[in-house]
């Protein structure tokens, strides 16, 4: 046999038959170490197709029993709290048999009433403390941006809460209590007519700091008006003698007389920016008390209310001055009627009625300044709505 010197055929059909059988020996091996039958397209293109689609349906039914672990668990979380509920209900309604018989004293039965607020405020608790994976399972809000135009802590109320079903949009109200009769009233300034409730709070306040006390060392009581959805919690700053009610203080000066002088807040159609608008004045406005102090010019033979920035003012039914400018005289016979607004800040626009003080006669015998002083924020809340929490609805995929 003639052997060329420009190639060995004999040699290259060997070295291709042990490259195949390399190749084969190869794929033998990977399909014994792997299991597998199909391990790349080369294998079998249809079969790797089908295997693939069965893999990742697999993986997805794999996940989904994940869910389904997660979702009882979730049920069991909120079996048990609504559970802890159901026992506390069973205990309240004891509670309220007990309390209607007659056999009770008041005292007493201001004892069972303290134990029946606890219970109260626990299923409240239990409602926002039950969580799965930091969602609330039990509770829902709407919620809000919340502007006191008064520092609420220093009157004692340190919580204001909605209720979501009642208070679905943005909303005004006042806040006041009567020392003599200690009754807290609660107020809805933005619609028309003004929605308005009130609490004799003497039996809760006794049942929860002792008969006659003030709420100390940490106490806390939460007053609820159902009809207007909100829900004020008083803590230990929380006085019995103490009056939340706009005031007036007129400092006069020593050229400047004014008979009488009654304040009246504005009761209707209040925004809720109207507080924002209050904490935004540069000067005479106090957060902490929620005072106004306007100042009063004297020629030596009138008086008018001075410029103020962020405040117009509007005298006896005349038109509506310039923000920031002094009023025009005051009728010096009287009675006057002095309208105050304030303007609102961006993004609202406009100003807005504060209140109205009625004077009698004005006088003045010199042109020495003085000072009008009125309560205009005290206890007054703005709450503007952001959006919704509603009661939680989780969804479980199952399936793939």
């Amino acid at each position: 046999m003639p052997v060329s010197i420009i190639s060995n055929r004999a040699s290259q059909i060997a070295q291709e038959s042990i490259r195949d059988r390399n190749i084969r020996v190869a794929d033998g091996a990977q399909r014994l170490s792997s299991g597998l039958r199909v391990n790349s397209a080369g294998d079998d293109a249809a079969a790797l197709a089908v295997g693939t689609t069965l893999k990742i349906l697999n993986s997805g039914l794999s996940t989904a029993a994940l869910n389904t672990s997660a979702g009882v668990s979730a049920l069991q979380i909120a079996d048990g709290a609504l559970s802890d509920m159901s026992n506390l209900l069973i205990r309240m309604q004891s509670l309220a048999t007990q309390a209607s018989s007659g056999q009770l004293d008041n005292p007493t039965r201001l004892l069972v009433d303290g134990e029946f607020q606890q219970l109260k405020a626990e299923i409240n608790r239990i409602s926002q403390a039950t969580e799965f994976n930091g969602i609330k399972l039990l509770a829902g809000n709407h919620n809000y941006t919340q502007t006191s135009a008064s520092n609420l802590t220093a009157l004692g109320i340190t919580g204001v809460q909605l209720d979501p079903t009642l208070s679905a949009a943005d909303l005004t109200m006042k806040i006041s209590y009567d020392p003599t009769t200690e009754s807290l009233t609660v107020t809805r300034l933005d619609g028309t007519p003004a929605q308005s409730q009130t609490i004799d709070i003497t039996a809760l306040l006794d049942g929860v700091a002792g008969i006659g006390q003030d709420l100390n060392n940490g106490a806390a009581l939460d007053v609820g008006f159902g009809s207007l959805g909100v829900t004020l919690t008083l803590g230990t700053g929380f006085t019995r003698a103490n009056a939340i009610a706009p005031a007036s203080t007129l400092a006069g000066g020593p050229n400047i007389t004014i008979a009488g002088g009654t304040y009246v807040p504005v009761s209707t159609s209040v925004p809720q920016d109207i507080a924002l608008a209050l904490n935004s004045l540069s000067s005479g406005y106090d957060l902490a008390s929620g005072n106004l102090t306007l100042p009063l010019t004297s020629t030596g033979t009138a008086v008018s209310l001075g410029a103020m920035p962020g405040i117009s003012y509007r005298i006896n039914g005349g038109a509506i001055g310039t923000s920031g400018a002094a009023s025009t005289a005051l009728s010096a016979a009287g009675p006057n009627t002095i309208e105050i607004y304030a303007d609102l800040q961006p993004p609202a626009t406009g100003n807005t009625l504060i209140g109205t003080y009625t004077t009698g006669a004005v006088s003045t015998t010199g042109t020495t300044p003085g000072t009008l002083t009125l309560g205009v924020g005290t206890g007054l809340v703005g709450n503007d709505y952001l959006d919704e929490n509603a009661a939680t609805r989780l969804t479980y995929k199952i399936g793939t």
